[in-house]
Order: structure tokens, then C-alpha cells, then sequence
């Protein structure tokens, strides 16, 4: 629960970063910057805690997997670009705002994994972190093992229904 929980938290992350100051109205590839935050949150658990279920490997079935794919494939914007995934590898975060922050200061996450997760968030001030999203979408052309692919579906599923929900809530009609 405390992985689908980060995923939803993590999933928009990257429209904090400062690269999209001047055009606040749309975030290209904001899945990219969050999953390489995304990414980086989880290396710095397993730094300090040897028990991170994160693999070598993004097509191993892990919880770590599943929340990374749910992450980058979000708005299934790979399915718009030609094969070159160096496209998907924009790197790096640098905030410009800490909107994302509240939403994690409020998350009360239910094992101590889930808490590491919140306070690394917390406390990571942007990422240089770059690749993590081309090579989460190297795995889904090879083909994605399909436990992974099922759970990181049904997470997408998730997070996709809370969007609409949200886009419904705040969209403003011109006449």
C-alpha cells in the first residue's frame, strides 16, 4: 500500500521543476522527471536501508518496479514518439515551487519502508538523476514480465481515475 501511495505522490512530481517556469500551463515529460525522482528517492532508501525491494533489474516483478512503471507510463506519452528513447530521458529535477511537498507531509505511510520513502522525499532538493524513464520504456518493448505488467496496470489504473477525477474538478471552460 505504502509503493501505490508514493506513486500516486510521486506521479507529478516533475511539474515542479523549474524547467517549466515560463510555460506553467503544460508540463512535456513531466513523467520523465518524476520517474528519475521517483528513482532517486528509492537508490537513497536502499543506501541507508539494505531491505528496499529495488532489483538490478526494472522487468523483475518488484513493489519498487511497479510504482516506477506506474509513474512513467502515466500519461502513456512513449506511445506519441518514435523509438529513440534517449527522448524519454529529459534527467533531472530542480523545483521552483514545493506544492508536491504538502502532499507528502501529509501522507502518514504505514511501514517504516513507507516513512524512509516520505522523509528521503522530503529532504531530496531536486535530482540529476537522468535515463530512468527510457530504460523503464526499453522494458515494455522487450515485453514486461506480466506480473509486473498486470500490477503496474492496475496501479496506472488507479492513478489515471484520480486524474480524470481532478482534471474534471479544476478544467474551465471559454466560451
Amino acid at each position: 500500500m505504502d509503493f501505490m501511495e508514493f506513486a500516486a505522490l510521486m506521479h507529478n512530481v516533475g511539474k515542479a521543476d523549474a524547467a517549466y517556469e515560463a510555460s506553467a500551463e503544460y508540463f512535456p515529460l513531466h513523467e520523465a522527471h518524476s520517474t528519475d525522482f521517483a528513482y532517486e528517492v528509492m537508490l537513497k532508501v536502499k543506501e541507508k536501508d539494505a531491505s528496499m525491494p529495488l532489483c538490478n533489474s526494472f522487468a523483475e516483478p518488484s513493489l519498487a518496479n511497479v510504482a516506477l512503471f506506474a509513474v512513467a507510463l502515466h500519461h502513456y506519452s512513449h506511445k506519441t514518439y518514435e523509438r529513440t528513447y534517449e527522448r524519454y530521458s529529459v534527467g533531472g529535477l530542480a523545483p521552483r515551487c514545493y506544492d508536491y511537498r504538502q502532499a507528502n507531509e501529509a501522507w502518514s505511510p504505514r511501514t517504516e519502508l513507507g516513512k524512509a520513502l516520505r522523509d528521503v522525499a522530503l529532504a531530496l532538493p531536486g535530482t540529476t538523476r537522468i535515463g530512468t524513464h527510457g530504460r523503464l520504456l526499453e522494458v515494455v518493448v522487450k515485453r514486461m514480465h506480466p506480473k509486473l505488467l498486470y500490477a503496474a496496470s492496475a496501479v496506472l489504473g488507479i492513478i489515471n481515475e484520480c486524474d480524470v477525477e481532478v482534471a474534471k474538478k479544476n478544467r474551465r471552460f471559454s466560451t
